[in-house]
């Protein structure tokens, strides 16, 4: 009768160890898919924001170019009246 409570003892304990493990894994699942789209929504926000700061690049390039020109063009006028 000892061997038996014994037995079933150690069935119910590893059953409840699965049962811990199988609760711990799923939060992990839940954890893990919550950070995935987190992960998502911050990349996108970097790809616009890249984009912006390409686009804003692209503009004071185009601007810089443009002042150069009238710089050149003043500077020439200077020399040459």
């Amino acid at each position: 009768m000892l061997v038996l409570s014994l037995a079933l003892a150690g069935t119910c304990a590893g059953i409840w160890l699965w049962l811990q493990a199988h609760g711990v894994a799923e939060r992990l699942r839940r954890e893990n898919t919550r950070l995935e789209a987190r992960i998502v929504q911050q990349a996108q926000g970097l790809r616009r924001a890249l984009t912006t700061a390409e686009g804003e690049v692209d503009r004071l390039t185009a601007e810089l170019r443009t002042r150069d020109e009238i710089m050149q063009a003043l500077g020439r006028e200077l020399r040459n009246p």
